[in-house]
């Protein structure tokens, strides 16, 4: 039987740079701070974190990299 998620989950907002790329630096501050906060799951390049503009490369790296 497939356990049921309980906890608390984050849709991240990916931080971009001045010329539209992503501010790694401020990207991983953000998921080190839900880590640090009890946060139970980050949900990423969702809607709220623009995956379905970002090209493929930016993308992979979002999950890549968490």
């Amino acid at each position: 039987m497939t356990k049921l998620f309980t906890g608390v989950a984050t849709a991240l907002a990916t931080p971009m740079t001045p010329n539209g790329g992503i501010d790694y630096d401020s990207y991983r501050r953000l998921v080190n701070f839900q880590i640090d906060t009890g946060i139970n799951a980050l949900i990423v390049a969702g809607t709220t974190g623009e995956g379905s503009t970002l090209s493929k490369e930016p993308g992979l790296y979002n999950f890549d990299n968490l």
